[in-house]
């Protein structure tokens, strides 16, 4: 139920063959829970259960960064003057060895994504809410359960799904400011996206990897945006198809993919084009997913070494994610003291909620272990269903152990 970008039936991996085929970019998210990884995850909890505690997992993949990573066009010559230690100013969220700061104190970061499921009016609403007058509603929701659940920053998507039109909507930028200084006044950071533009191009059959048709909506978003003290980071557009993906698919559906060069030239434009708008606050390339294998070709490295990205973000939802991507970024982070964020992972309601609570302990440990700067999951919500990844009071255990984490990080 969240951003699609490799087309309509695109979601969450379970595990990665060795070559990219059409089964990889198309299991919804709404399907069933793929075998391989609720095995996975099935394994961890029993351990976990067995115990009565989380285990601090030994995984035996070190990520070694290669020696020229330093040395790249546009690259981080020198870990004392990079993206990710440049000041920026008094009153926004800036960087500090690797770690988030605001206002002269470390922060610990807890998030989670804030995709709507909105009962209006006798039906469920999703990303098209943001263009209902009503949405307030939800904001003061949303937020509220944030706070029950010790979610210190939530990371807003999909804000254009109900623009019928021009995606200067005013309805719709009317509710993004007003999420923006309601979370300030809750005491909330917020993480933001400008895939939302990405995903308007694609419904217009329109290439969305040209950074000319980029232009007007960077600088009309920064304008949103720049003011904020609340904004955490902003990313460009995450979870990239890699470019070794089959397009079209079996289905004879469009992958909205580029090159490897194509990515570098877009995401070096739009964060030069975004920081130019919005000087304020830290950018980023976006979470990224498919850096487990070379054979996709997704260009990370390159990429979270562009002038003006100032951290490396990731999506864990397979077991090369987790096992092989998760400590190659951050060992590679660390190494230029880069912070790297573990952006969204998550977990179907269907496997049980004693398993994805151990799930969720498993990987708030990881993250803890490698040094992750913040963590967040998808989604926070009400929804109760086999296939929904919502977590929430209707998820007890999955709840309590995002409230442990939640109390453990404000004890540092």
């Amino acid at each position: 139920m969240k951003e699609r970008i490799l087309g309509p039936a695109a979601g969450k991996r379970s595990s990665r063959p060795l070559l990219l085929t059409a089964a990889d970019l198309s299991r919804p998210k709404e399907g069933p829970v793929p075998e391989r990884f609720k095995a996975f995850i099935a394994r961890q909890a029993g351990f976990i259960l067995a115990a009565g505690l989380v285990p601090a997992l030994w995984f035996g993949v070190p990520g070694v960064a290669s020696a020229g990573d330093a040395a790249r066009p546009g690259g981080l010559e020198s870990p004392g003057v990079t993206a990710a230690t440049r000041e920026f100013p008094q009153g926004f969220v800036t960087l500090r060895d690797g770690r988030f700061q605001h206002g002269g104190r470390e922060l610990h970061v807890l998030a989670s994504s804030c995709y709507p499921y909105w009962k209006h009016r006798g039906r469920v609403m999703h990303g098209g809410a943001w263009a209902d007058p009503d949405f307030p509603e939800y904001i003061a929701q949303i937020q509220d359960m944030a706070l029950a659940a010790g979610v210190n920053a939530l990371r807003v998507t999909d804000i254009l799904d109900g623009v019928k039109g021009d995606w200067r909507d005013p309805v719709v930028w009317s509710n993004f400011d007003l999420f923006l200084k309601q979370a300030q006044a809750r005491g909330l950071y917020v993480i933001l996206t400008a895939s939302v533009y990405r995903k308007w191009l694609i419904k217009r059959d329109r290439w969305p990897y040209d950074p000319k048709d980029w232009k007007d909506f960077l600088a009309f978003f920064g304008a949103h945006t720049r003011d904020a003290r609340n904004i955490l980071y902003i990313g460009i557009a995450g979870e990239l198809p890699p470019p070794t993906a089959k397009d079209p698919k079996d289905d004879g559906t469009r992958v909205w993919k580029a090159t490897a060069a194509q990515y570098t030239a877009f995401f070096r434009e739009c964060l030069d084009q975004l920081g130019q708008a919005d000087p304020n606050h830290l950018l980023c390339v976006g979470g990224l997913s498919f850096l487990n294998r070379p054979q996709y070709g997704v260009p990370w490295r390159e990429l979270f070494s562009l002038p003006g990205n100032s951290l490396a973000a990731i999506h864990v939802y397979s077991e090369g994610d987790l096992k092989i991507s998760l400590p190659l970024v951050a060992d590679w982070a660390r190494a230029r003291r880069m912070p790297w964020v573990l952006e969204e992972f998550g977990a179907k309601q269907g496997l049980g909620d004693a398993p994805r609570a151990g799930h969720f302990r498993t990987i708030f440990r990881e993250g803890e272990s490698r040094g992750a700067a913040a963590v967040g999951f998808w989604n926070l919500g009400p929804e109760l269903a086999a296939g929904s990844y919502e977590v929430g009071p209707q998820c007890p255990l999955v709840f309590q152990a995002v409230r442990e984490q939640a109390a453990k990080i404000q004890g540092h």
